[in-house]
């Protein structure tokens, strides 16, 4: 399944009722960002784009992309992009636009070091729903997919047996908790041998979401996604058959205040 072409033509569907102006491109940011949560984390390094319609859709960048002056004031589902992650932000901010139902919601407050923990919480009870039922046969297996070493030491608390895949040269071959980063070529994979693969939504843009999809549904792996990039599309993702996406709009937890978390099921 093509999953980013999949969500474009759900939009044909849900953009009934809505007028044009809705739809316009008012703003675009680009912001590079450098952030260590705490010792258990790497230094994230990622630029990351946001364009607002009525709302504000996010990527992170997986490259080089530019914002385009030329594109403020226009029909957002017409502009066309070479960058995945300028297309995923552009998709993200026209969702904005539609109703949304989660199954859960939670607002988690404080600093960015009191958020890593909560958001950690929220990630962790998602992917353990889905483990109950192995856990009293065997020692559940997931894999996580860009990897997050709080989440990864959380769940090895908790009895997982984890793997961890990266696309970070800096980070493929280091340890997290005993855990061995390995690249993305394992990705695949893992995913097969897992009771649950926990994917970032960087794979959107970077389009590897596609065989992740394909290789879970063949391998019955259940696929949970944790999304900065592309919070809007939580419920069509589940539509399409994703089992779970915990997904953080803008502000993420990174900045101080109150962030968002909103859990959508399949």
């Amino acid at each position: 399944m093509r999953v980013e072409e999949e969500l474009r033509n759900m939009v044909h569907d849900l953009e009934r009722g809505h007028g044009d102006e809705e739809f316009i491109l008012r703003g675009l940011w680009k912001t590079q960002l450098l952030f260590k949560p705490n010792e258990h984390e790497r230094i994230f390094e990622y630029t990351y784009l946001l364009a607002q319609t009525v709302g504000q859709g996010c990527s992170y960048c997986c490259g080089r992309a530019c914002i385009d002056r030329e594109w403020i004031g226009q029909d957002a589902r017409k502009l066309q992009s070479d960058h995945g992650c300028m297309r995923i932000a552009v998709l993200d901010a026209i969702f904005s636009i539609f109703d949304r139902h989660p199954a859960k919601t939670f607002f988690i407050e404080g600093t960015s070091i009191s958020k890593t923990r909560q958001r950690t919480d929220i990630v962790v009870e998602q992917v353990m729903s889905y483990l109950d039922s192995i856990s009293a046969r065997r020692k559940p297996r997931v894999v996580n997919v860009g990897a997050v070493g709080n989440i990864i030491l959380s769940l090895l608390d908790r009895g997982v047996e984890m793997y961890a895949t990266d696309l970070d040269e800096n980070l493929i071959g280091r340890e997290i908790g005993g855990v061995r980063v390995e690249g993305g070529d394992q990705t695949l994979p893992r995913v097969a041998d897992s009771d649950v693969a926990l994917v970032t939504g960087m794979t959107l843009p970077n389009g590897s979401i596609n065989d992740i999809y394909e290789t879970a549904k063949a391998s019955g792996t259940r696929l949970v996604m944790f999304n900065e990039t592309g919070a809007n599309l939580g419920e069509a993702l589940c539509r399409l058959g994703i089992d779970c996406v915990v997904s953080e709009p803008f502000p993420f937890y990174i900045f101080q205040g109150q962030s968002r978390i909103d859990v959508y099921r399949r």
